[in-house]
């Protein structure tokens, strides 16, 4: 699932993302949901609702050595009622 249009961009840093963004990760070619964003990490939520907890500098390593891209629109599992954070 490839990402396109004007909705889309490379990320380079954890300030380029937001709480319900999605991220395609070229190194997997998987899409995750940002579902939580603290000062120290950052939990991805996959498609089968796995989650992954990264360490900040970890996560910005990975946008370095892997193309990942931002997509604001949000999967229908993610209900803005129960996000941890910034809504759309």
């Amino acid at each position: 699932m490839a990402a396109s249009g004007a909705d889309s961009r490379i990320v380079t840093t954890v300030a380029d993302v937001d709480v319900g963004d999605g991220l395609y990760s070229s190194a997997s070619e998987s899409v995750y949901w940002v579902i939580e964003i603290s000062p120290r990490r950052v939990v991805l939520r996959a498609a089968d609702d796995t989650t992954d907890t990264w360490v900040r500098e970890t996560l910005e390593a990975s946008f370095e050595a892997n193309e990942w891209i931002r997509q604001s629109t949000r999967p229908p599992s993610i209900d803005d009622s129960t996000s941890t954070g910034a809504t759309g």
